[in-house]
């Protein structure tokens, strides 16, 4: 049983640490559509409690960048085909219709 169905909470479908900065990539589902979003987040101590933020100082940006970066290599290299093919025609027809209107308006 996955972890949505036990918790009632959507799982992500990948978790990247580095250091306290945690990135999840999530794959998300529409009709027969799948695409993925990422969320980056530090992880800290506070009181004895787990707690996240989402606010970085400039000694964890590299851990950042690395984390990000470990992603991207994930969704480029690992992921699932169908969804990265999807995602990829959404970002080709919406850079084309934004080039047509572009293209459009320059002519004006």
């Amino acid at each position: 049983m996955d972890a949505q169905k036990q918790t009632g909470k959507a799982s992500p479908e990948k978790k990247i640490n580095v250091g306290n900065i945690q990135v999840a990539i999530w794959r998300n589902r529409v009709g027969d559509r799948s695409f993925y979003s990422v969320s980056c987040d530090k992880r800290y101590l506070k009181d004895g409690k787990w707690e996240s933020s989402k606010n970085f100082g400039k000694n964890e940006l590299p851990k950042v960048v690395l984390a990000l970066q470990e992603a991207y290599k994930y969704l480029t290299m690992e992921a699932p085909a169908e969804a990265s093919i999807e995602e990829g025609k959404e970002e080709y027809e919406d850079s084309s219709s934004r080039h047509e209107r572009f293209v459009e308006e320059e002519s004006i």
